[in-house]
């Protein structure tokens, strides 16, 4: 029951804000940044920190591959892992 991807999450409000973030460069002004994020939660998705980082390391490339500027949480609950 742990709230990592709904609308008021702490990661959810942290991809926000960075979406509204402007960068500066060299006199150059960037905006548009966004982030992608993936979560492996103890002991839900990985009892060792090993399998932590290897569930985390998943949902971050299944956020990118989604179309990134998203949080996603690691499937190793569900695939029964």
């Amino acid at each position: 029951a742990h709230d990592v991807l709904g609308p008021h999450s702490p990661l959810s409000r942290l991809r926000a804000a960075v979406t509204g973030l402007e960068v500066g460069v060299r006199g150059r002004s960037y905006g548009g940044l966004t982030i992608s994020v993936g979560v492996a939660v103890f002991p839900d998705h990985g009892g060792d920190s090993a399998t932590l980082l290897h569930e985390a390391d998943i949902a971050l490339y299944r956020a990118k591959a989604e179309g990134g500027d998203r949080v996603c949480s690691s499937l190793a609950a569900t695939r029964g892992d």
